[in-house]
């Protein structure tokens, strides 16, 4: 279905009915629907603007997969969970503004080569593994109070990342979490951190790197690496 009232491009309106055609460009989603559901908009290689309703609740399973043309999305306050692989590869994507009152990240922006800034919502416990992996241009993560676990390759090779401050709330660091981060030469560390598993750091620039002291097992060289 198209909305021929646009002077300039067609608007797809996405009803959750039918697959949603490749060469769509502009899509407005239904004020109906409740859940963008699993591959639903995968490889819209030509996808530019998407417009998604209050009300929004879930963005599935590979959503927005490959999605190459995306630049900006506004997620809308209703949602509360976005799934894996949600906006894989979606390449030119360099805004984003996640809810406050989302409870459910998956692995959601990997290979986001142009995303710059992310905030990490309260609801946020775990950053779940390969989150923001491969995210090149990220240069600024804001980590709220309630984060409690950064799992395996949650940042590596974030390469535009210099500077990290994590929460006090926060108590594992897994393995990979931020190798290939070669600019990071500063990570703030809180005491509450319990657990910095394998190469946690490997292949950072850090000047200095201090063990919080519920840290009770530990090589340095293990966790920095090369």
């Amino acid at each position: 279905m198209e909305d021929g009232s646009s002077d300039i491009q067609s608007v797809y309106i996405y009803n959750g009915v039918g697959e949603v055609p490749e060469d769509a460009t502009h899509v407005r989603v239904d004020p109906s629907i409740t859940v963008i559901h699993q591959q639903a908009f995968r490889n819209c290689k030509k996808l530019e603007h998407i417009e998604l309703p209050e009300g929004l609740v879930r963005i599935a399973f590979s959503a927005f997969r490959r999605c190459k043309s995306l630049k900006r999305i506004n997620i809308p306050s209703t949602v509360v969970g976005i799934g894996f692989d949600a906006f894989l590869e979606c390449e030119k994507l360099c805004h984003i503004i996640l809810p406050q009152g989302l409870q459910t990240l998956g692995h959601a922006f990997r290979y986001c080569k142009s995303l710059q800034t992310i905030n990490i919502p309260p609801g946020i416990e775990v950053i779940k593994e390969r989150t923001f992996s491969g995210c090149e241009a990220l240069a600024n993560v804001v980590f709220s109070e309630g984060l409690q676990e950064i799992e395996e390759t949650a940042f590596s090779n974030c390469k535009s990342l210099v500077s990290v401050t994590l929460p006090s709330s926060l108590k594992v660091i897994g393995e990979e979490a931020f190798q290939g981060c070669d600019q990071l030469n500063e990570i703030h560390i809180p005491d509450t951190v319990e657990s910095i598993e394998a190469r946690a750091f490997n292949g950072c620039k850090l000047v200095s790197f201090r063990v919080p002291p519920l840290v009770t097992k530990v090589d340095i060289d293990d966790i920095v690496g090369d």
